[in-house]
């Protein structure tokens, strides 16, 4: 796939076109606004490690496992599976080549439009710049300046909110592959939280857990993803969450989380019965302000939540799950 962009006075311009230095890795110095500079490694073709040079905190790739390490704290977090195995965004900028960068505005494409521009030289490297420019109807959205190594597509620097917005980029770099890179390994006695995407019935399996999925779902309800979190043991056993979603139209209808051991979120609202036995409490979201029900049982607990949904959905959704 070829990705065209709306050039500056030039009409319609490739801008992958000049990016055809194909590189087996590359290290240098990244000076972030917010965690200073950082040490990055890429080893072609799915491994990465950004080391913050102040806190020694770093974020890894090998492969589909994703890692971050704290060792201030002694925590870390691994997925062993992500679907998008370079990670967050903010780590997929520093990864070179043509379809790590056509992938990076595709994503984009709904929110920006998006401009080439001439650009001078970044770290000793010719290079191009990209505008990304909020489309109307995108308010949270600031415009960003992107650029682009003209050899390789690296993303050399980034300005958020330009022209006075703070700018991240390179400082150093060089296009040769470091030496062979370790998989994750973490101090003794750290503690780490593991993650796993997959169907609903293989992680239920691999939790031990016997779920409920609700059902009926509404017409155009789609399953959309689900991953199961499993936490350190702080000796109070280790606990487990099990998460999976539900879209409409690309957009988040319900979201379900069942946890072993049972526990229920703060801030309930209101009790109602919903089977013998069985009481739900209603509650909202504290980040996205959902509203939602939550309830014990047996040994699990269960949350429905989701944008827009009634008290009654939620109470016959809830209903589903617990069964005659």
């Amino acid at each position: 796939m070829v990705v065209t962009v709306t050039g500056c006075g030039s009409g319609r311009a490739d801008f992958l076109s000049g990016c055809t230095a194909q590189v087996s890795g590359y290290q240098g110095v990244w000076t972030d606004i917010v965690r200073g500079e950082q040490e990055v490694r890429f080893l072609a073709p799915d491994r990465l490690t950004v080391r913050d040079l102040s806190s020694g905190q770093v974020h890894g790739v090998d492969g589909s496992t994703v890692w971050d390490d704290d060792p201030e704290t002694g925590q870390a977090d691994v997925t062993y599976n992500a679907p998008e195995p370079f990670g967050p965004p903010g780590a997929q900028v520093l990864i070179p080549g043509r379809d790590q960068l056509s992938r990076f505005v595709d994503a984009n494409q709904q929110r920006y439009l998006v401009q080439t521009e001439p650009a001078e030289a970044v770290a000793g490297r010719a290079a191009f710049r990209l505008r990304l420019i909020p489309r109307p109807g995108e308010p949270r959205a600031g415009e960003r300046l992107l650029w682009i190594d003209r050899q390789t597509c690296l993303v050399l620097q980034e300005q958020r909110d330009p022209p006075e917005g703070p700018v991240s980029g390179f400082t150093a770099v060089r296009f040769d592959p470091p030496e062979a890179m370790a998989e994750p390994s973490f101090p003794p006695g750290t503690l780490v939280t593991t993650h796993y995407y997959g169907t609903v019935a293989d992680l239920a399996a691999r939790a031990g857990m016997q779920v409920a999925e609700p059902s009926p779902l509404p017409a155009g309800w789609r399953f959309d993803h689900a991953y199961l979190t499993i936490y350190p043991d702080r000796g109070h056993g280790q606990m487990k969450a099990l998460s999976w979603y539900y879209a409409d139209a690309g957009k988040t209808a319900l979201a379900v989380t069942v946890w072993s051991p049972p526990r229920l979120p703060p801030g309930t609202t209101e009790s109602l019965p919903l089977a013998p036995g069985v009481t739900g409490q209603l509650f909202r979201t504290e980040i996205s302000d959902w509203p939602g029900i939550a309830w014990v049982h047996g040994d699990l607990s269960y949350s429905l939540s989701g944008p827009g949904l009634s008290r009654e959905q939620l109470v016959t959704l809830a209903r589903s799950t617990i069964g005659p």
